[in-house]
């Protein structure tokens, strides 16, 4: 059998940016920050520190992204 390959496809990678893309559209511009710094990894501590916004509302948008990625899938 042939190693998985942890790199995504050329197709994979096209899908995961337009998922982000329609994802990131509907968000305002404090959501959509928030939603970008946890893209990059940060948790949400550290988001909370980096807006200025509580942990409660990072977890808020957080899962409000969460069902919209379910929404679009």
């Amino acid at each position: 059998p042939q190693p998985i390959d942890p790199e995504p496809t050329p197709e994979e990678a096209t899908t995961l940016a337009e998922m982000v893309d329609l994802l990131l559209e509907g968000l305002d511009d404090h959501e959509r920050s928030i939603v970008t710094l946890r893209l990059q990894g940060l948790t949400a501590p550290e988001i909370s520190d980096e807006v200025g916004y509580t942990e409660r509302t990072v977890h808020r948008v957080l899962a409000r992204a969460r069902k919209r990625i379910e929404k679009l899938l």
